[in-house]
């Protein structure tokens, strides 16, 4: 199977249970402002809460740089708290819970590479397995409000 680089990294993310109401036009420490830490092997990676919130998504009309998929833009409400992982997956994480270490550019601190979105799936469980939460990749509409 063809290897891809997704986003050239993965970005993790599991949901919270509670079901708070959306914030209309939050702050970024409105956002940003809880961190939750996980642990495997030894490796620490920081998760950073995303409150729920509504933003508006998409190209602004005229943006020559845009592509047919972002118009047209639109407001979106995320109606759940989140949390999206602080940074990319470094492959010591990856390896410390898959046992493999595909990428090309090695470095145990540097982001995973090389990872098929299957491949990122897989990790995703077995991240959960390993640390009793729920992990999946951000849907387009998280990845956004979170960046």
């Amino acid at each position: 199977m063809k290897k891809c680089i997704l986003f050239s990294i993965i970005i993790l993310l599991f949901v919270a249970c509670e079901k708070p109401q959306p914030t209309e036009n939050p702050t970024m420490d409105d956002i940003l402002n809880t961190t939750e830490s996980i642990e495997v092997s030894g490796i620490k990676y920081n998760m950073v809460l995303v409150k729920a919130g509504t933003f508006m998504m998409g190209a602004l009309e005229g943006d020559t740089m845009a592509v047919n998929t972002e118009m047209p833009r639109h407001q979106v409400t995320l109606t759940q708290d989140y949390y999206i992982g602080g940074t990319e997956v470094t492959q010591e994480l990856y390896e410390a819970v898959t046992g493999k270490n595909p990428s090309h550019f090695k470095g145990a601190k540097q982001p995973v590479d090389g990872v098929t979105y299957s491949e990122a799936l897989d990790f995703c469980k077995a991240l959960g397995d390993k640390t009793g939460h729920t992990f999946t990749l951000p849907t387009e509409a998280q990845w956004e409000y979170a960046a």
